[in-house]
């Protein structure tokens, strides 16, 4: 599939949302699968400035709705149609798009992230249905903001995976567009 058609493909995601929900996660690294990550190998990405202390406090919340071992942190991912993130042509690296079954989401923790709490982290299909009901009256008044330590944060509906995916779809890093 040439980039075009890719990125066409990837416009008609946001319109067809009877198709079932998509989600996206960007990173600028090449993977075949989508995992969280240990917090050794996590803390080995972290700069002093946003440390893994402060990742391992903000999960407490997400650990206490499933059941993810202690010693691991989680995939984070939004929804397409769901954020304010910026196009995938714009980013520089890899966006890699794919779907959850009604089983895994169930293991999923919802949340709205934009610079006021709109919702407490919730679990499974319930969480997602509030965060998208919140997302759809509320959205105008997202906007993105700056947080330090963290740098620019985009509003969206947060997706908190305690498990791994495989893509299927992936908008490559920019120098290997076409």
């Amino acid at each position: 599939m040439k980039l075009y058609e890719l990125f066409e493909s990837v416009k008609t995601i946001d319109k067809e949302p009877e198709s079932g929900l998509w989600f996206i996660h960007q990173s600028p690294k090449k993977l075949t699968k989508l995992k969280p990550l240990s917090h050794t190998e996590l803390a080995k990405t972290r700069s002093s400035v946003y440390p893994i202390a402060d990742r391992k406090d903000e999960e407490r919340v997400y650990k206490s709705l499933t059941q993810n071992p202690e010693n691991m942190s989680f995939l984070y991912v939004t929804v397409v149609g769901y954020n304010k993130f910026e196009k995938p042509t714009s980013y520089p690296g890899y966006t890699y798009y794919f779907k959850l079954t009604p089983s895994q989401i169930k293991k999923c923790v919802f949340t709205i992230i934009d610079k006021k709490e709109w919702m407490k982290p919730s679990l499974g299909k319930a969480g997602l249905e509030s965060a998208q009901l919140i997302w759809n009256k509320h959205n105008p008044k997202f906007k993105k903001h700056t947080k330090k330590g963290v740098g620019v944060v985009y509003p969206r509906i947060e997706v908190v995976i305690p498990f791994s995916v495989t893509p299927s779809m992936v908008i490559p890093q920019e120098e290997d567009r076409d």
